[in-house]
């Protein structure tokens, strides 16, 4: 049920995002990966944002467009929701793995496509479970690096052993 619920919660800040065009990355701000081996950017609309859900739960969400809104569908959500007053600590890996009670870690990566979206957290087994580590956390911004198996997920909620593999990803984003 909490990996359905982050899952949601990343689509919808994934989306909402998508509806206002900030252009492209100023000040160094950027996230970028290998997917499947080869280099993408998502270098517009990109930010950290940490939001309050209920008492003692935090969402921390990265996200970012491969284009300016309206041009394109791809785009990436990363993001840890944490419970029981955990916080976020910078140089600590969130994976998709942990058995815990304390966090969940989960991603979405969608193509320029309507149709599907790919994401981790919801495959098992995982061939590269979602990792994700914050290495610096400023009142105004993020850094850190990410990697993970993106399972396909296709309308109803069926997910599918077809997967992308995203490694060496990287961000730094503004905090908003």
């Amino acid at each position: 049920m909490k990996k359905a619920f982050l899952f949601v919660s990343f689509l919808f800040v994934l989306y909402s995002c998508k509806k206002s065009d900030s252009g492209n990355s100023s000040g160094g701000y950027y996230i970028k990966c290998k997917i499947d081996g080869v280099d993408k950017a998502f270098n517009y609309n990109n930010m950290a944002k940490i939001m309050s859900l209920t008492q003692g739960a935090t969402n921390v969400s990265i996200i970012g467009s491969a284009a300016p809104a309206g041009s394109s569908l791809e785009g990436i959500s990363l993001g840890v929701n944490f419970f029981n007053g955990q916080v976020l600590q910078t140089n600590t890996i969130y994976s998709e793995d942990y058995s815990g009670i304390d966090y969940l870690a989960a991603a979405a990566y969608t193509p320029n496509n309507a149709t599907y979206v790919f994401a981790s957290g919801i495959y098992t087994p995982t061939s590269l479970p979602f990792k994700l580590k914050v290495t610096n956390k400023t009142a105004t911004e993020m850094s850190g690096t990410f990697e993970g198996a993106f399972y396909k997920n296709v309308p109803g909620g069926n997910t599918t052993s077809e997967h992308v593999t995203i490694t060496l990803g990287e961000f730094n984003v503004p905090i908003k």
